[in-house]
């Protein structure tokens, strides 16, 4: 099973710049954000603002800010040449990267069966 989104758009955000519901990112320094269509009103877990990863051109890049209703941003300045339509892996496995369950559940601190039933 994969569970998978596109990146929609990317912007700079500069340093000292916040990000997200309540503000709650502070970029530290100037960085390169996606924008990818997918949010806790699509069962992707508020619980991994500040501390989730997606893959994108198979490179983990971290979810930052808080994940938004339809939305998460995500930190891609490390991944060269990110461009809209750039298919971005939520969940599951691609080539050499895997996204499990059990990856969120560690990253959000919070038991696997709470992933799953949000699910």
């Amino acid at each position: 099973v994969q569970w998978t989104s596109e990146v929609t758009s990317t912007r700079r955000l500069s340093k000292g710049e916040r990000l997200g519901y309540s503000r709650t990112y502070l970029a530290e320094s100037e960085l390169r954000v996606a924008i990818v269509p997918v949010g806790y009103a699509d069962s992707y877990p508020f619980s991994l603002s500040n501390c989730g990863y997606v893959a994108i051109r198979g490179h983990l890049a971290p979810v930052i800010g808080q994940v938004n209703m339809n939305y998460l941003t995500v930190d891609v300045s490390h991944i060269e040449n990110i461009s809209s339509g750039d298919e971005v892996l939520l969940l599951g496995k691609k080539g050499d990267l895997e996204i499990k369950a059990t990856d969120w559940s560690d990253w959000a601190g919070v038991f696997v069966y709470e992933v799953l039933c949000n699910l």
